[in-house]
């Protein structure tokens, strides 16, 4: 007791002993201050004053969750994700003076109440993409730049809280996210550069790595043809991985209907001319001879060529120009019907395999999209196995 009085004589002052300040706080306040020790990931445990509720670790889980997936959490949805684990009512105010304590807990935006246990506090699948990003890009990037990575990603990210109540932080919320932890540097407010050197940096070897060194190789902007044959035909990537790798991965971003670029990098002009031109290509990085012909009736034509690929994906891209002409939606083609979505054409390649084309066909392709009609003539009906019997 006395090596105790005399460790906390600064805070009791010269008037009051140890065992003054235990009595004032079981006569006086009428119950005696419980201590709790709580424990921290990767850091010393801290004792901290006062009781936690049984609902505590449910609030941390839930925070936890929402910081995973979104950067940082949302009060009001961190509140309802507990309420529903707990199973119980807690009221809100009650919920912000617990979760205020506890260990690493700090606002990153009250005025929207957004928060999050620091940069150490729990695994932050936004900090490591926006990481790669900065890794990826040449110099430091705007936070737009950043931020339209970020939500390319979260868009295919499915967890436990996107499958009921997915939230993704505004803009300005994630600035502030980035600006506080010490993997980037802000400068100029909105501007951000890595911090971290290249040998901390954890990337997956996957498809996207592929993807993005085929652009690397192509100055930083390539057409879906050229990837997909440097990725799918060259690599041996699945046809499938590749497609849902090209459309959410953070690290690229789309500069126009089928051409694709390392996100942060400058697009140098003639190599999108010829990225653009590529767009569908033959394989062998052969342009598709595919010309859009306009008739005075407003027929859109070109010439397409039937790859092993596009036959066992069952994909056929269309032309840039034609797709700027023929309005999406189902095309009649005489028994058939081929549908337009976007940049591709459904049904096209069944129709031409059931007109006789084979794999290394030429065929030509004829819209009129005043009738929504099409038709499809074969050029060349493309290699036969018939007859090859050595």
């Amino acid at each position: 007791m006395s090596e105790a009085e005399a460790t906390l004589r600064p805070l009791l002052g010269p008037g009051l002993s140890l065992q003054g300040a235990i009595d004032y706080g079981i006569q006086i306040l009428g119950s005696r201050l419980p201590l709790h020790k709580v424990k921290r990931k990767l850091a010393e445990p801290i004792v901290v004053a006062g009781d936690f509720p049984d609902w505590f670790d449910a609030a941390i889980s839930a925070s936890k969750t929402l910081i995973r997936h979104s950067g940082a959490a949302q009060f009001t949805l961190a509140w309802a994700m507990t309420l529903r684990e707990y199973k119980g009512w807690i009221s809100p105010e009650e919920f912000r003076k617990v979760i205020e304590h506890a260990p690493g807990f700090e606002w990153v935006d009250e005025s929207q109440s957004w928060f999050w246990f620091g940069s150490e506090g729990s695994a932050n699948r936004v900090i490591k993409r926006a990481i790669e990003i900065l890794a990826a890009a040449k110099g430091a990037l705007d936070i737009e730049v950043i931020y339209g990575g970020l939500a390319r990603y979260s868009r295919g990210r499915m967890s436990e809280v996107a499958e009921h109540a997915g939230v993704w932080p505004p803009i300005d919320v994630l600035r502030q996210l980035l600006a506080r932890s010490p993997a980037f540097h802000c400068q100029q407010g909105d501007d951000f550069k890595l911090l971290v050197s290249d040998d901390d940096i954890q990337s997956k070897a996957g498809s996207a790595q592929l993807i993005l060194k085929a652009l690397e190789e192509r100055g930083g902007v390539a057409s879906r043809s050229e990837l997909r044959k440097a990725v799918v035909d060259d690599q041996g990537v699945n046809a499938i991985t590749f497609a849902v790798t090209l459309s959410i991965s953070p690290l690229i971003r789309q500069v126009d209907r089928g051409v694709f670029a390392i996100r942060g990098w400058p697009i140098e002009g003639t190599r999108l001319i010829d990225a653009q031109r590529t767009v569908g290509g033959m394989p062998g990085g052969v342009s598709q001879p595919k010309d859009v012909q306009i008739d005075d009736d407003g027929e859109v034509s070109w010439l397409g060529f039937l790859t092993e690929g596009a036959i066992r994906n069952r994909a056929a891209t269309l032309p840039v120009k034609a797709g700027r002409l023929l309005p999406p939606g189902e095309y009649k083609a005489g028994a058939r019907t081929i549908t337009i979505v976007e940049d591709r054409i459904n049904g096209l390649v069944a129709l031409v395999l059931d007109s006789g084309g084979q794999s290394g066909c030429t065929y030509r392709v004829s819209v009129q999209p005043a009738t929504r009609s099409a038709q499809i003539e074969i050029l060349d009906p493309g290699e036969s196995d018939e007859g090859d019997d050595e």
